[in-house]
Order: structure tokens, then C-alpha cells, then sequence
């Protein structure tokens, strides 16, 4: 994926998923939940995709370039 945008954008879905599984009782495991959610979030494209649209502080991100 050239545009980081659609790295989030794909996140953003995968999230949605997670949650309307769980809430569909698919997924009833709050706690296997929480830890699919913590894996999808510490990927490192959509890390790095967030990063480049300045989603994060730029001190605070180990991406930073400095």
C-alpha cells in the first residue's frame, strides 16, 4: 500500500469487525477481544501509517527519524 490512508483505513475495518463479532456474541470473550485489538494496533504498516499522516506526537513514536 503506497498511501497510508488506506493501511488506517483497513485497520478501521478490522476493529469494526472485531467489534460487531463481539457484539453479535460471534466473539464473546471480552478479554480475547482486547488482546486481538492490542495485536492489530501494534502492527507495524498500520504503526508506520499513522505515524506518516502525524497521528502521532513526533517525540513520542519509535518511528521518528531523529
Amino acid at each position: 500500500m503506497n498511501n497510508p490512508i488506506w493501511a488506517i483505513c483497513d485497520g478501521v475495518a478490522k476493529a469494526q469487525t472485531l467489534r460487531g463479532e463481539h457484539a453479535h456474541d460471534r466473539l464473546s470473550d471480552p478479554g480475547l477481544v482486547a488482546i486481538k485489538l492490542s495485536t492489530l494496533f501494534s502492527e507495524t504498516e498500520l504503526l508506520r501509517a499513522m505515524h506518516e499522516v502525524g497521528y502521532f506526537p513526533r517525540s513520542n513514536t519509535p518511528m521518528s527519524d531523529e
